[in-house]
């Protein structure tokens, strides 16, 4: 059994926030993302990202955003007579 390393680590709430690979891979997989592109394992880490970094958060909303005003757009060009 190996000694306890000390200090103990901080609990969940207090870690760091995540590197900047991680919010690169989050940036650079927005529109994957909206589009079902990610496997379950890689949506499960970006969700769990995006709920602990604000600023993660925020380019998600924004992204989300944008997709939904481009789908609302195409819908209602295609619905519009020519």
């Amino acid at each position: 059994m190996s000694p306890p390393t000390f200090p103990p680590p901080p609990p969940p709430a207090m870690q760091p926030p995540a590197g900047d690979a991680d919010h690169a891979w989050v940036h650079e997989n927005l529109a994957a993302y909206l589009a079902g592109g990610l496997s379950a394992a890689e949506r499960s880490g970006f969700d769990a990202h995006i709920m602990n970094c604000p600023a993660c958060f925020d380019a998600f909303t924004e992204a989300q955003g944008a997709d939904r005003a481009l789908q609302r757009d195409r819908q209602e060009s295609d619905s519009s007579p020519l």
